[in-house]
């Protein structure tokens, strides 16, 4: 704070004592102090504005962008609501939507976003925010759209980052590649752009540059769901079993919810040779989630893998029926026939399930799971980079 905003900031309290009802008065120094900081004295100066006259819109909207700026977004929302229903202020609109937003409730923070642009809202930030939103809920083609008007405001690394991971979930990899490659030229330590590289450098079997990658951003943004997977699947094609099932670790830490990536860890600890903690971490991926047909399939392997085959035999056909594409479920099955009809080959086959393929030219274990991992890395929430630069 400079001495110049010290001075007037001490000569509107000068003021405001000696007029102490004053509403504008006290919603002017609010701002001063939010400007320079001071978020408790701004609140108090708005709350009391607010003691004064209850149906002053002013002062509650300020307070409640105080609030966001706490992270009380809950409070926020409660604040801002009604005002922005009864009011039809498209700056109310938006910060509903920001309260909602660092809530994690997309489809309502979408829809008040969408209500500010209505009202004549034509801000970056809102661009920029709505097209996280819609990310979040996986509509990447909607997010595309807002996304380009967004770098048409605003056309800088960060914004050029940002795109090229929203076009690599969206599926247009090679327009993601060319544009993060043209980002890292420019900054070498965009987060965005590094994750499309590091992502496509596993696809093509370029490891060392994927590691790269991933450490760098992993160093820079420990919070990074993206570059702890990408890590995850690095250590797993370089069959480091102890770091990959580290990163997969942290990564689970971040997305506690995310059963495909439990499911991943799964697959890395029976990589690792532990089948029975890989049996634990597929039930838990069951318990978390009974429909995810994955989950079963990965279960059926483990059960055979014991010569449990009753239990394998039961998850094999909750597997097939969740998900008929799936690859454990077929495996599992492949496996017990093998088995059932040739016992000597079906337990050769065992020893060496992960690199074996069950059919000329077919894919082998591995091969299915790494895939699978790199679907997991690729499907992984955008990391909420907003949250690092909240409006004051």
């Amino acid at each position: 704070m400079t001495t110049g905003d010290e001075a007037d900031i001490s000569r509107y309290q000068r003021y405001l004592a000696a007029d102490p009802t004053n509403t504008l008065l006290l919603v002017t120094l609010g701002d001063m102090h939010h400007r320079a900081g001071r978020l408790e004295q701004a609140l108090d100066c708005y709350q009391r504005c607010r003691a004064i006259d209850p149906d002053h819109a002013v002062a509650s909207s300020r307070a409640a962008a105080v609030m966001i700026t706490q992270h009380r977004f809950a409070e926020a929302e409660a604040a801002l609501a009604p005002l922005a229903a009864a009011t039809g202020d498209a700056a109310l609109w938006h910060n509903l939507g920001l309260a909602r937003y660092f809530q994690k409730r997309w489809p309502e923070a979408i829809e008040a976003f969408e209500h500010a642009r209505e009202m004549g809202v034509d801000e970056v930030d809102n661009l920029r925010y709505l097209a996280h939103a819609l990310h979040h809920t996986g509509d990447t083609a909607r997010a595309l759209t807002v996304a380009d008007a967004w770098l048409q405001r605003a056309p800088d690394v960060a914004t050029r980052g940002y795109v090229a991971l929203l076009e690599m979930d969206h599926g247009d990899m090679a327009k993601a590649v060319e544009r993060a490659e043209q980002v890292l030229a420019e900054a070498p330590d965009n987060t965005d752009a590094g994750i499309v590289v590091g992502m496509w450098s596993v696809e093509q079997q370029e490891v060392e540059r994927a590691r790269d990658e991933f450490t760098r951003i992993s160093a820079a943004e420990p919070d990074n769901p993206r570059a702890w997977l990408g890590l995850a699947l690095v250590h797993t094609y370089l069959q480091q079993h102890a770091a990959a099932l580290a990163a997969y670790a942290k990564a689970c830490e971040l997305m506690p919810r995310n059963v495909g990536i439990v499911v991943a860890m799964a697959w890395e600890q029976y990589a690792a040779g532990d089948v029975r903690g890989a049996e634990a971490r597929f039930r838990a991926a069951i318990e978390a989630d009974r429909t995810f047909g994955e989950a079963h399939g990965g279960l059926a392997v483990m059960l055979v893998m014991q010569d449990r085959r009753d239990e394998a035999r039961r998850e094999i056909e909750l597997a097939r029926r969740l998900d008929v594409q799936g690859f454990g479920w077929v495996y599992a099955q492949s496996v017990l026939l093998a088995l059932n009809d040739r016992r000597a080959e079906g337990e050769k086959l065992l020893a060496r399930a992960l690199d074996h393929s069950l059919r000329p030219g077919g894919p082998t274990l591995m091969s299915e799971i790494r895939t699978f991992l790199a679907q997991q890395a690729r499907r992984a929430p955008p990391d909420d980079s907003p949250t690092r630069r909240l409006p004051r």
